[in-house]
């Protein structure tokens, strides 16, 4: 039993003796000690927050093609009041230009409103009176789409 006394004391004397010569090198293995596992948990919120962001963004711009996609019907669709379907592809083109500024930045703003310079004519079961709102927003789901698929998103 006094051997492991004399050990303790040894081991005792010796961090003392260290802590008084290499001060400096004591307390950085102490604070090593100490932050290296509240880093990794830092890192390790910090990667969920960007999961959960990711995750977010994928669902809302995955639901706004969606909504694109049911608005296109819409217009294609005769019996449907062609003014209502207007005022909702003008309040969903807001919804959506809202949320690629806010998550992407203005220049997805832009690229969102540039329409394609082909004219394919008439398109089948697409009154002639909405092609050009059809057009309009068949671009704007396909952009919608293209930024999916730039970003891994969609």
């Amino acid at each position: 039993m006094d051997a492991l006394i004399n050990v303790g004391q040894f081991l005792a004397a010796t961090l003392v003796s260290a802590a008084i010569h290499f001060p400096l090198e004591i307390t950085r293995s102490l604070l090593n000690f100490g932050v290296a596992p509240a880093a990794r948990y830092a890192r390790r919120q910090k990667a969920r927050t960007i999961a959960l962001e990711v995750a977010r963004t994928r669902e809302r711009l995955v639901y706004l093609i969606d909504e694109g996609q049911v608005l296109l019907a819409r217009l294609r669709d005769a019996d449907k009041d062609a003014d209502a379907c207007r005022s909702h592809t003008r309040a969903w083109t807001a919804q959506v230009e809202e949320f690629l500024s806010s998550d992407f930045g203005n220049v997805y703003v832009s690229r969102f409103q540039s329409r394609s310079i082909v004219d394919l004519g008439g398109i089948a079961g697409v009154p002639p009176e909405r092609l050009s709102d059809w057009r309009d927003l068949r671009d704007a789901v396909s952009n919608l789409e293209l930024f999916g698929s730039e970003l891994h998103l969609a």
